[in-house]
């Protein structure tokens, strides 16, 4: 009972975000992770930051020296001497003293894995039939299953929960009420909402009504099913025509029913991967190149028949590009045998050979992005959010240069790097002065970020990055650079210097200065006019508008980010070629962020707000834990565990 108390000081945003009940699955899971380069490293801090009960790791492989380009954890010291699990396990234990973690050095048979609720596969140890028969067999057991990569510049994910898999809670959003105007009698009747705003229900959504006058047999039924007609009408899977007829007033609300949800094996979902996509299509993450996702999948198949006959990934080599292609051709023409099967009728060779020629290499933003979408994924697991169905593709070859350059290896940590953009790039890197306002949970990443990838690592490069705020615990869930020691010392200050452990030529700079008109003796016009490039990590708009009219001032390319739950936003501002992000104009927010709420309340409708928070904690939410209690202890207990 002791190791399933959850920490809600440690936890409270997350458990603000998950609920209460996601958090007593998550940490009674057990998960293990194989593979310690740049992806799987992200995997486990992520995952051990969110707090299920164990997180072991498997990674046989010696560090190399490439591998410090992408895995925070490894050190020179390590190089040659230590495995990549060995030597990234006692740093993942300091993330939270709450997860279990150890390193499997036995061979991942399916006796080992069916030991864990999820087993995720971040690197290959295994030929493409025998990930098959060990999916296979985790499915027996019903235990989750998924395989992720990075290769280079591009990445997937694929994911398997089983044929019976339980969504609670498809979206994590708060239900949403509408007033209704009519509802008619019917077999099938249509429910009209009020035009001053339109309802958010989509085709499988189920509600219920309130305080529906005349047609008072409808109000407190079972959730009803629906299909929706337009922003403002939709139709009930409810025959109304015995009831009595609606005359005035009402509330529909959405309603959270648990769904099922059939995932198909690997060895399905590879020759068939859209049997089980809602919509038939595959994630598109990038409209503009809507048949990407299709090439990708052949691609990577492509890449799994050169390492089951050749033992390794493709490398930077004509020849491995070549083969890479040949095999995507293979495959392809294979499954034009199999009805149902994926196929293409035409290759863009560039695409393909692109996905071989890099794969061998682990570059620090695309372990990191799929380091976030995987570890999010086995937090659906608990049920809470819909998860992937069951292919995400995501290239980001519009990256890469467009005209020839160096890529030989220096015998850097920056190999794997040089590999993917060239020598010429990592040189602009090591050189950039960049300032990064905030060192929160987005400014540890891109601290940790730079590091790696060399970004002001020389003596004409320098970050800048200045926060405020001191460590408080509540930060140490989501802020991995940050300790429990480390709490009420400055943010920038610890994140600075946690980077330079890093890479010991990372060359920053700290201050605890608030960016604003205030200081601007501190960030003076030499300051601005040195920079080359600007990043925002803050929490508030003051100091958005702020930083984004000094980089207007001095014409300086803006990176502005933010987060909010399990929510994300990214712009990128470039003087004279897109807007500022002052010129953008936000959709008002239907609900304010708790951290607003409850930190930083700054306009009336916060305060209203916090009343109304107090009152619904104090006498709502408190009568109805001690009623729940007094009715069945037991049950209730449990629940909150």
């Amino acid at each position: 009972e002791k190791e399933e108390e959850i920490n809600t000081n440690l936890y409270s945003r997350q458990i603000g975000t998950f609920g209460m009940e996601t958090m007593g699955k998550l940490i009674k899971m057990k998960v293990l992770i194989a593979g310690m380069r740049g992806l799987g490293v992200e995997t486990a801090k992520n995952l051990i930051l969110a707090g299920p009960n164990r997180v072991d790791i498997y990674d046989p492989n010696t560090t190399e020296l490439r591998d410090l380009g992408a895995n925070f954890y490894l050190e020179e010291a390590h190089v040659g001497s230590a495995t990549r699990a060995d030597a990234s396990l006692t740093k993942l234990r300091e993330l939270n003293p709450y997860v279990k973690v150890d390193t499997v050095t036995d061979a991942l048979t399916a006796d080992v894995c069916k030991n864990y609720d999820v087993v995720v596969f971040t690197e290959l140890f295994h030929s493409t039939e025998e990930l098959c028969t060990l999916n296979e067999e985790l499915r027996k057991h019903n235990k989750g299953f998924i395989l992720t990569q990075a290769l280079g510049a591009y990445g997937y994910t694929f994911v398997d929960y089983g044929d019976e898999f339980m969504i609670h809670d498809e979206t994590g959003e708060d239900t949403k009420s509408f007033i209704v105007t009519s509802i008619d009698n019917d077999k099938e009747p249509v429910v009209t909402v009020h035009e001053d705003k339109r309802h958010s229900f989509h085709d499988d959504s189920y509600v219920r009504f309130t305080e529906v006058q005349g047609m008072t047999e409808i109000n407190g039924t079972d959730p009803i099913p629906i299909s929706v007609i337009d922003g403002f009408s939709f139709k009930l899977k409810l025959d109304t025509t015995s009831f009595g007829a609606y005359t005035r007033e009402g509330l529909v609300e959405n309603v959270k029913v648990p769904k099922k949800h059939k995932f198909n094996s690997l060895r399905e979902a590879l020759a068939k991967p859209l049997a089980t996509a809602p919509d038939g299509c595959f994630i598109t993450p990038d409209l503009a190149f809507f048949d990407r996702p299709g090439m990708l999948h052949l691609a990577l198949q492509g890449v799994f028949r050169f390492y089951n006959q050749n033992g390794r990934l493709p490398t930077n080599t004509d020849e491995d590009a070549q083969a890479c292609l040949d095999f995507s051709k293979a495959v392809n023409d294979e499954l034009k045998a199999t009805d149902g099967a994926w196929t293409i009728e035409e290759f863009d060779e560039a695409i393909f050979k692109n996905v071989g020629r890099f794969a061998s290499a682990s570059i620090s933003p695309v372990a990191a992005f799929f380091g976030g979408v995987v570890a999010q994924e086995i937090v659906k697991y608990t049920g809470k959010y819909t998860p992937i169905t069951q292919w995400l593709h995501m290239d980001f070859f519009k990256s890469l240069p467009k005209e020839e350059v160096n890529r030989e290896p220096t015998n850097t940590r920056y190999d794997d790097q040089i590999t993917v953009f060239g020598r010429e790039l990592q040189e602009k890197l090591h050189k950039q002065k960049i300032f990064l306002v905030g060192a929160g949970a987005l400014g540890c990443e891109l601290i940790k970020a730079f590091a790696l990838m060399g970004v002001g690592c020389s003596k004409d490069g320098l970050v800048s990055c200045t926060d405020n705020d001191n460590i408080e615990v509540s930060n140490l869930n989501r802020q991995f650079l940050f300790r429990k020691g480390d709490v009420g010392h400055s943010k920038s200050e610890t994140a600075c210097r946690i980077g330079t452990e890093m890479n010991s030529d990372f060359n920053v700079r700290s201050y605890q200065t608030l960016v604003g008109e205030q200081t601007e003796s501190v960030f003076n016009d030499t300051f601005w006019e040195n920079l080359d490039f600007v990043v925002n990590a803050v929490d508030n708009i003051k100091a958005r508008l702020y930083v984004d009219a000094r980089c207007v001032w001095y014409k300086k390319p803006l990176l502005e980010s933010g987060t909010l739950g399990t929510k994300a936003n990214s712009q990128m501002i470039i003087p004279h070629l897109t807007q500022c992000y002052g010129d953008s104009t936000d959709p008002p927010e239907e609900s304010i962020p708790m951290c607003t709420l409850r930190n930083f309340p700054n306009q009336i409708e916060h305060t209203i707000e916090w009343g109304r928070d107090q009152f619904n904690t104090i006498f709502t939410d408190r009568c109805n834990d001690v009623i729940a209690y007094l009715e069945n202890p037991s049950v209730w207990l449990k629940e909150l565990k």
